[in-house]
């Protein structure tokens, strides 16, 4: 990871990786699962008294070797590959009060067996958008019984453009992408 500071603002470039064994719901006798992933992340921040500004993106890639899994008939595909990457900026005023809209997209090999049972192409890819509102009341101190309290209320929207390769009737039985839109309203209390 390097990162770099300047006046009120830091920059972050980060990269992480895993490698890992499985046996497939935990059968042994028929192989096993291979998964490498590899991904590079970002952070840029200023952060200022009254305004504060971030912006966080990542990018991960996936290469699967699925022996165990296409060998008990859970995958159609011995290799597959999986893509995603996520984006967001978010605004603070006053440390009190904040606005954040993301971005996600995922994309990879179709494989009918892995993915068949929600999507009529057998296909992962999906993609949205996610807008975010917080408010965080004691940020400049909390009540008097409890001067360290630290709660964020928000309300969160994730509104679909694509599910598993589709925006209109992506499994086949007539859901669209939209269907799986969601409203959060959240309470978060830090100790």
């Amino acid at each position: 990871m390097c990162q770099f500071k300047w006046g009120r603002s830091t920059l972050e470039v980060g990269l992480f990786g895993m490698a890992s064994t499985l046996n497939p719901g935990r059968v042994t006798g028929f192989g096993t699962d291979h998964t490498v992933d590899v991904g590079v992340d970002t952070q840029y921040q200023f952060l200022a008294d009254v305004h504060s500004v971030s912006f966080q993106a990542s990018w991960i890639t996936e290469n699967q070797t699925l022996t165990a899994s296409q060998t008990l008939g859970n995958a159609s595909n011995s290799h597959d590959h999986l893509r995603s990457m996520r984006a967001k900026a978010t605004y603070y005023y006053d440390q009190t009060y904040g606005a954040t809209l993301g971005y996600f997209r995922i994309d990879g090999s179709g494989d009918a067996a892995l993915y068949g049972a929600s999507s009529a192409n057998g296909s992962p890819n999906s993609a949205g958008l996610i807008g975010e509102l917080d408010y965080i009341p004691f940020n400049h101190g909390g009540p008097a019984f409890w001067p360290w309290m630290n709660v964020k209320l928000g309300l969160q929207y994730i509104a679909y453009q694509k599910f598993d390769s589709g925006s209109t009737n992506y499994d086949g039985a007539g859901h669209n992408a939209a269907d799986n839109n969601t409203l959060y309203l959240f309470a978060r209390v830090a100790f």
